[in-house]
C-alpha cells in the first residue's frame, strides 16, 4: 500500500465509524486457537476488548477462529450480524 493511500483509508474509516457504530452491534474479536488466556496475541486482544467495554460502555462479541475456509464464514456471519469491526487474531 502506498503512503498516499494510507491516510485516505484512515480518513474514510474515521468518517464512517460513527455511522457504523450507531447502526451496528459493536465490534467482534476472533481468537486463534482454543484459549484466550494464552499470555500472547489472544490475551492482548482480550485486554483491548475489555478496555473498549470499560471506556465506551459498549459490548463486543467473541468467537474462536476455526480452521481453513470456515474462518471466512465465521467472519461473514459476524459481519452479517451487524458487527461494526471484526478483529481476527493469530498467525495464519
Amino acid at each position: 500500500m502506498t503512503a498516499r493511500r494510507v491516510p485516505l483509508i484512515s480518513l474514510v474509516l474515521n468518517l464512517a465509524a460513527p455511522a457504523l457504530l450507531a447502526q451496528g452491534a459493536g465490534p467482534a474479536i476472533m481468537y486463534d486457537g482454543v484459549d484466550k488466556f494464552d499470555a500472547s496475541f489472544n490475551e492482548s486482544g482480550l485486554n483491548g476488548a475489555e478496555l473498549y467495554r470499560e471506556l465506551s460502555g459498549g459490548n463486543y462479541a467473541e468467537a474462536f477462529l476455526p480452521t481453513g475456509a470456515d474462518r471466512v464464514e465465521t467472519m461473514r456471519a459476524l459481519a452479517c450480524s451487524g458487527h461494526s469491526s471484526i478483529v481476527a487474531l493469530g498467525f495464519n
